[in-house]
């Protein structure tokens, strides 16, 4: 028979009820008996258990905030100039460096002036004889009226005569004869009057046709003048030329659609920057203006901040001057054009910049540490402290005194006096917030909670919901100028320019009242709160909501 311990040919061990019955244990078989008694006899230990987690709790800020919307946009000239000859004709001359700052009306190109100058000579010309006419014409107008006046004279001397040889006859002094030649000298005397006085007329007419020919004559001047004057291509706007699209010596086309196109100048202060903002983002902002919380953007030149690529902060201070009229129907999207300084032009027309609009009015906000908020998969959270329930409090008071009484551990307040309103009757339960924007390092919290709940701000990893912990008073810190940069609650009270009947934007005169806008609360300085002793209540679940609803949200 093999031993109990033996292993079988097959490799498996010999289960130990094989021992044959009645048979004594040897020395080793009583050694091993006696270690397990032994062991049975010994004291078991209790284990200890530990203390609650230590968390930092405080209050949630309250402060004054306004909120600025993101967007993206491209900068635009106020003003661009394509820059074509309006008369064709050889380029004899460029006056600028290319890409160089010009004023306005500077010289930029000159055109071969000559053909043109023969065409303001001819027309001059022209303009001479039209007035030499107009003389001639008064001249014959002149002789006309003296001509009429004398067969005037004429015609009166006949008649008298007529009249008086009349009379003779009628006595018998005078033949019949002699007052027949009377009576035809009378009527070719009224001949010479009707005479004369069509001459009258026809000064009269060549009068009016040589001023007319002076005043087309004057206008033919003036045209080649003026034609004259376009050989010399002047910039119309202020601003910087781009390079020559056109060397001296080529012929250019003048006015028409295949005139020739020599340069561009744009505009570089102020300049544009558009924006599109979604139809949601549009909504809202309607919305707000319907309830007096943010003017419309219409009517009220709001503020916008912009920074380049390169910048920090938003450094450049502008307003939306333009909103159009509708929507695009391809993106939905409503177009924006705001209007910044450029002294330095360093915003060139062409770039991208950030830019933020004013998206709501002047608002108290609660205001809790961006480290202080949890993203789970049911939306995102803040640890709040609450009361445990009774059970839960008994239970976690035996494991406290269990503690106190193996000395293992701080004291159960966390202050080190044992008096602090921490210990094991309180937990800490997740809170669904909704959550606005990031302010200073802070993040306003829409909905969910109240500036009377204690969040955890520090510890969040070591606090588990419904378990004891620790709670140490503290204070949210707040970067006041990170806050200030962030807010612009500077630019969001600033007075405001109301567009007036022109369509221009105008300054309140002094002592008139400013546009309307959001009235502006005090802000509210940050204070310590004493901790105070909550009462146990039982929590209802918090309802989660969505992070981008609320004020502020840009759809």
């Amino acid at each position: 028979m093999l031993p109990p311990w033996s292993v079988r040919p097959s490799g498996r061990f010999r289960p130990l009820g094989g021992l044959p019955r009645g048979r004594l244990l040897g020395p080793s078989g009583v050694c091993v008996l006696v270690s397990f008694v032994v062991a049975g006899c010994q004291e078991k230990a209790v284990p200890q258990a530990p203390p609650p987690p230590e968390v930092v709790v405080a209050e949630p800020l309250v402060r004054q905030v306004v909120e600025w919307d993101d967007y993206t946009a491209r900068l635009r000239a106020l003003d661009t100039v394509e820059i074509r000859p309006r008369v064709g004709g050889y380029l004899q001359e460029i006056h600028f460096t290319d890409g160089a700052a010009v004023e306005k009306d500077a010289l930029l190109f000159t055109i071969d002036p000559r053909p043109f100058e023969a065409a303001l000579a001819e027309a001059r010309g022209r303009l001479a004889g039209a007035r030499a006419s107009l003389q001639e014409a008064e001249a014959m107008k002149t002789s006309a009226v003296a001509a009429n006046v004398q067969a005037e004279s004429e015609l009166e001397l006949r008649e008298s005569q007529l009249s008086r040889m009349n009379m003779l006859v009628d006595r018998g002094v005078e033949t019949q004869e002699s007052y027949d030649i009377g009576a035809s000298e009378r009527k070719q005397a009224a001949a010479t009057v009707a005479a004369a006085r069509a001459q009258i007329k026809r000064a009269d007419a060549a009068l009016e046709t040589a001023k007319a020919d002076i005043a087309a004559a004057e206008a033919a001047e003036r045209a080649a003048e003026l034609t004259l004057s376009f050989t010399e291509v002047r910039s119309p706007i202020a601003g910087r030329t781009s390079r020559h699209l056109v060397d001296a010596g080529n012929l250019v086309a003048g006015e028409g659609g295949d005139a020739t196109l020599l340069t561009t100048v744009v505009s570089q202060d102020p300049v544009h920057a558009f924006v599109s903002a979604p139809e949601r983002a549009f909504l809202k902002y309607a919305r707000q203006s319907a309830r007096g919380e943010r003017p419309s953007s219409r009517d009220v030149q709001n503020p916008a901040v912009l920074q380049l690529a390169d910048e920090e902060g938003y450094p450049h201070v502008g307003a939306i001057d333009f909103v159009d009229n509708t929507l695009d129907a391809g993106t939905d999207t409503m177009t924006g054009r705001l209007r910044f300084p450029n002294p330095d032009g360093l915003l060139t027309p062409g770039l991208f910049a950030k830019v933020k609009i004013l998206g709501s009015g002047l608002y108290d906000a609660t205001l809790v540490p961006d480290s202080a908020v949890a993203l789970r998969q049911t939306g995102t959270t803040v640890l709040v402290v609450v009361p445990r329930s009774e059970s839960d409090a008994a239970a976690g008071g035996t494991a406290d005194a269990g503690a106190d009484l193996a000395g293992d551990g701080p004291p159960a307040d966390g202050d080190g006096d044992g008096t602090g309103s921490g210990g094991g009757g309180f937990t800490v339960e997740p809170r669904a917030v909704t959550l606005g924007p990031l302010i200073g390092g802070l993040r306003v919290v829409r909905e969910g909670l109240s500036s009377a709940d204690r969040v955890v701000v520090r510890g969040l990893q070591k606090a588990r919901p419904g378990e004891p912990v620790r709670l140490t008073d503290g204070e949210i810190e707040i970067d006041e100028a990170a806050f200030e940069r962030d807010a612009r609650l500077d630019l969001a009270r600033a007075v405001r320019a109301r567009r007036n009947a022109q369509g221009q934007y105008e300054l309140p005169t002094a002592g008139a009242a400013e546009a309307p806008g959001p009235v502006a609360p005090q802000p509210v300085a940050p204070q310590t709160v004493e901790p105070q002793t909550v009462e146990p209540q039982t929590v209802e679940p918090a309802v989660f909501g969505s992070a981008a609803s609320g004020p502020g949200a840009a759809g």
